[in-house]
């Protein structure tokens, strides 16, 4: 539970440094709203710089639910030139102080049902039970998988196949580079990669320990005649997600493509096979 940094809504403290709310807010300039000006359910923490040190000196002292007027110029860059510069008033609510939960002694059901998704506490320790399986499933996996490569040499990797990945990770990296808003060559640099020679040594190398890998799974899949089936279960499916880290299938489905998918649960069952039969 200690590790589940448990959280509690406060209103009714008064509103400190150091502390993490959640704040509603709309701005108003004559009247006028601006762009950023009307926000809902921003989270917080007052003192680590993230909002105005102006607008977090007048939050402060206030109760969750009380609704009060903060005053504050824009500075001159702001995004919005209609208000640059500019005084403004941000009518503004403090939803809650967010709290860490004290975990008592003596865990009770009222306890697991007030502060988790659970409703007693024989039930939050089968999640926890199986949790913890699910965990040292993942590691031991892993560990298979890391030392099948470690004796795993390459004499000659497909040409076309190596190329497919590695135009998969120069897309995703001009992908990433759009969405931090910078050319192709800023991110390639502030990546590390002086050079156009270091950047695509580096994209091969990555693209070699993916197929790598594959070819791995591939061999022991088919030297040991491991049924993969095309198509797989819902459990199999759900399983998948949560060792991938995803809420749900249709997360994980939204993000991986199928291939992926079934590339993973392939190297899940020759992990397997490499658990049950090493010596």
């Amino acid at each position: 539970l200690q590790n589940e940094n448990l959280k509690q809504h406060d209103t009714q403290s008064q509103i400190k440094e150091g502390d993490t709310a959640c704040l509603s807010y709309t701005g108003r300039y004559n009247g006028s709203s601006f762009r950023n000006s009307d926000v809902k359910g921003l989270v917080i923490t007052l003192g680590n710089g993230s909002i105005d040190e102006n607008f977090e000196k007048q939050i402060l002292g206030h109760k969750p639910e009380e609704i009060f007027d903060v005053k504050m110029t824009l500075p001159d860059n702001y995004s919005d030139n209609f208000v640059a510069g500019k005084e403004v008033t941000f009518n503004v609510q403090v939803e809650y102080i967010l709290k860490s939960v004290e975990i008592p002694n003596v865990v009770t059901d009222d306890f697991i049902q007030q502060h988790t998704k659970y409703s007693s506490l024989a039930q939050y320790k089968r999640h926890i039970k199986t949790k913890a399986k699910l965990q040292t499933e993942q590691t031991n996996r892993k560990k298979a998988i890391e030392v099948l490569l470690k004796h795993t040499k390459v004499k000659k990797y497909p040409n076309k196949e190596l190329k497919e990945i590695e135009n998969i990770l120069i897309v995703n990296d001009n992908s990433n580079a759009l969405y931090s808003g910078v050319s192709e060559s800023e991110y390639k640099n502030n990546m590390g990669y002086k050079t156009e020679e270091d950047y695509n040594a580096h994209i091969k190398a990555l693209a070699q320990e993916q197929l790598k890998e594959r070819l791995a799974v591939d061999a022991i899949a088919k030297a040991n005649a491991l049924e993969v089936p095309n198509t797989f279960t819902e459990k199999e499916e759900a399983k998948l997600a949560r060792e991938s880290g995803f809420s749900t299938v249709e997360e994980m489905k939204a993000k991986m493509v199928r291939n992926e998918i079934r590339l993973t649960i392939k190297k899940f069952y020759v992990a397997d096979y490499l658990l049950k039969h090493s010596k």
